[in-house]
């Protein structure tokens, strides 16, 4: 038997999503049953169902055998992933409550269908080996996510309050999010605002960009800045003000300016996109973020991208 005391942060939660966030394999029915046969106590009785709200320092009792913790705790979550996957991800910046990576090109954010390895993954496994401990139900986990052929700056929350506090700065744009790219063609602006609705066929992995709203669909929104052309190429900086999948590789496509490299899109040279999510700008942040007000992360561009800007641009 194992007790879990529960914080003010996990307080007002219901019982089965506690479980759910402490045991994530755990199938639904092996914990009704444990609550039925008793094996799972709030402050030493049991709760009617799994809809019980918890409250800050309930104390949980919880009889599972040894087996049952390991093979359903989240501590056993795939540690490194797929063979080939990085066991580690340089670190940009680290404070008590946030990480930010400089995820590589080919690196999930977070987990799909495919099983493999995420930064996810690899990042609470560094924290963990550096001496984190993961209190309650509250998992680390990166706070917003990069297409896996982008590669740059993704924040991680330590801490349910900086993630909180790190949504509510996305969600109202405060957070700036610049991308470096090269596209084919001369763009002939200096800055422009493309706006649009995104939608996303998922069978094709593929978004589009309209220019009417049509039910399913969700306003996008970012900067182009042009920093340097040459007769078929162009060096811009976006600014990103909304973030959808795939959102800046579709919109300039749209305006029929492909990322170099980004085949689905329609650029056909190169080798891999050359996209970066390069700068991260905070704003005057809360209470529990306040380490990050006024602070610039900057990631370095992958090499191949650098030495292509440096070899078409510096003519």
């Amino acid at each position: 038997m194992r007790t879990l005391e529960i914080s003010r942060e996990e307080a007002g939660r219901r019982l089965e999503r506690y479980l759910m966030r402490m045991f994530p394999t755990a199938p639904r029915s092996f914990l009704y049953k444990a609550l039925r046969t008793n094996k799972i106590k709030v402050n030493g009785r049991k709760p009617l169902d799994l809809n019980y709200m918890l409250q800050e320092s309930d104390v949980l009792s919880v009889y599972f055998t040894e087996e049952q913790w390991q093979e359903f705790s989240r501590k056993t979550e795939e540690r490194s992933g797929s063979k080939g996957s990085p066991v580690t991800v340089p670190v940009l910046y680290e404070d008590e409550d946030l990480i930010i990576f400089n995820k590589p090109a080919g690196l999930l954010s977070q987990k799909d269908h495919t099983g493999e390895a995420s930064l996810n993954e690899i990042g609470r496994q560094m924290l963990e080996d550096g001496g984190l401990v993961f209190s309650g139900s509250f998992r680390p986990g990166v706070c917003h996510r990069l297409d896996r052929n982008t590669a740059g700056a993704v924040i991680m929350a330590k801490n349910l309050k900086a993630a909180q506090a790190v949504q509510e700065l996305i969600a109202s744009k405060k957070l700036e999010k610049y991308y470096t790219a090269v596209t084919e063609g001369r763009i002939p602006w200096k800055t422009r605002t493309l706006k649009g609705y995104w939608i996303k066929d998922e069978k094709s992995n593929r978004a589009k960009v309209l220019e009417q709203f049509v039910p399913g669909s969700s306003p996008i929104e970012l900067i182009c800045r042009v920093k340097a052309t040459t007769a078929v190429f162009s060096l811009v900086e976006i600014c990103l003000l909304t973030g959808k999948s795939h959102q800046i590789r579709a919109q300039l496509a749209g305006a029929g300016f492909p990322l170099v490299g980004d085949s689905k899109y329609g650029g056909g040279a190169g080798k891999g996109q050359l996209l970066c999510a390069n700068r991260l700008v905070f704003p005057d942040c809360p209470p529990s973020l306040e380490n990050m007000t006024g602070k610039v992360i900057n990631a370095p561009l992958p090499k191949a991208m650098q030495e292509f800007i440096n070899k078409t641009f510096s003519k």
